[in-house]
Order: C-alpha cells, then sequence, then structure tokens
C-alpha cells in the first residue's frame, strides 16, 4: 500500500505601515481582505483593505484622511516578504450592516492633478 505524502500549507502573511507606523498587530484581527494589484503598464498600482467595523472605529478615531501614506509587504510566514510599495489612501467607504470599512489606495505620488481627466475646448 502506498504511503500519503504530506506537505506543509503555507500561511499567507502581510505586514501593513500606515503612516510610518506598523498597524499589522492591531488590524489583524478585524481584516476580511487585503488585495494588491500591480498593472502592467498605463495604470497606477492599487491596494484595497476591506475591515469589519462592529466597534465602528473606523468611523471615529481611526477614520483616515484622503493621501495618507500606506505600505504594503506580502508573503508567506517563514518566507521572504514581497515589498508592494507606498501608497496613498484614495477612496474610503463604509458599508453595512454588517459595518465594514474599505480602503482604496494608489501607488503614491500620484498627485490627484495627475488624476484628474482634463479637457480644452477649442473654437474655429
Amino acid at each position: 500500500m502506498a504511503t500519503a505524502i504530506s506537505y506543509p500549507v503555507r500561511a499567507p502573511q502581510w505586514v501593513l505601515t500606515y503612516e510610518g507606523v506598523n498597524i499589522t498587530a492591531d488590524i489583524s484581527a478585524m481584516v476580511l481582505s487585503i488585495s494588491y494589484t500591480d498593472y502592467l503598464s498605463e495604470l497606477s498600482g492599487e491596494v484595497e483593505v476591506v475591515v469589519e467595523d462592529h466597534d465602528q472605529k473606523w468611523q471615529a478615531s481611526w477614520y483616515p484622511a484622503l493621501g495618507d501614506e500606506l505600505n504594503l509587504a506580502i508573503g508567506y510566514r517563514g518566507e521572504g516578504l514581497l515589498p508592494c510599495g507606498e501608497f496613498q489612501v484614495d477612496q474610503l467607504e463604509l458599508t453595512g450592516p454588517p459595518d465594514t470599512f474599505t480602503m482604496r489606495c494608489l501607488a503614491a505620488f500620484i498627485t490627484p492633478a495627475m488624476r484628474t481627466r482634463n479637457s480644452v475646448g477649442y473654437e474655429g
């Protein structure tokens, strides 16, 4: 009879820094999802963090400001983490019930002027 081979299951790990402060331990129990998208060209990288907010911390003292800086590193426990880069808070969304808070961020140093479509009208 064949023997079963067992492989260890890799556990995901992430480190989130907000305005230079590592907040991973503070929010890890609240995080529902973290997604990172790195586009090959033309578009800015994105990070989306979704947390549960039954204590309403994110609606009061923890409410972030647009333009605040966020840094993300992702990987697997026991392995090196991939630095995803620096991001700026671009959109904030609160939904419920149950209360969830979504923070969408774009790659840092993308100024609002660069994100805004500009059009010019000409006569003649």
